[in-house]
Parts: C-alpha cells; structure tokens; sequence
C-alpha cells in the first residue's frame, strides 16, 4: 500500500501555525499505480516480466476469448423471459459440469426477483 500524506485544500487566510498532515494509507489508484508496484514486484522477485508469465499461463491454458453481443428483445420475447423459472430448467449440466442449483431470486434477499 502507498504511504502519502493527504492533501488539504489551503486555508482562506494564512494561519500562524502550521497545519499538521497526518500520514496514512491513502490511494484512488485511477491509473493503476497498486498494479505498476505489483508488475514491478514480479519482475523483482522472478527476474521475468509480467508478460512473460502471462504467455506462460496462455500456453498452458490457451488464449482467454471473450465477445459481447447486445440482442434486442422484442415486447414478446420479454414477457416469455418474464415468466421463466427454475423449474423449467432440466439441464443437469452445463459447459461439462453439475448444475446444482437453480435460483429466481437472491438468496440474500429471497422476495426480490434476479431479473
């Protein structure tokens, strides 16, 4: 974690004491700076850069793919989504493992509907 002090907008009129700033744990990481100390780390302790490692996992587990496709559905084809259920599912499997159970609404908040 980045040790910093934080920044404190200037008072309205110059006080005769200096403001004390404390020093804490403080960090937003808007450009990734937790994962440059993490690459930096890496390269560090193994001699290797990140990348490397990363073509070692591709080798070993293939090339990850991943491709979004947004469909419309028309008023029909909600209301037919609308009104699916755990039990109309009778797959016991799915991509070569067990299915082992089925949900309409978040365990955590049982009345709430998924959808």
């Amino acid at each position: 974690m980045l040790l910093t002090t934080k920044l404190y907008p200037p008072p309205a009129r110059p006080s005769p004491v200096p403001r004390r700033r404390p020093i804490c744990a403080w960090t937003t990481d808007k450009d990734g700076i937790i994962l440059d100390l993490r690459a930096g780390q890496i390269t560090a302790r193994t001699g290797r850069d990140p990348a490397e490692h990363y073509r070692t996992l591709e080798e070993q587990f293939g090339r990850p793919l991943y491709k979004r496709m947004d469909a419309p559905a028309s008023p029909a084809q909600k209301a037919v989504l609308s009104r699916l259920s755990p039990e109309l599912a009778v797959a016991t499997e799915l991509a070569g493992e067990r299915i082992t159970a089925t949900w309409s609404t978040r365990p955590a908040t049982v009345r709430q509907s998924v959808g």
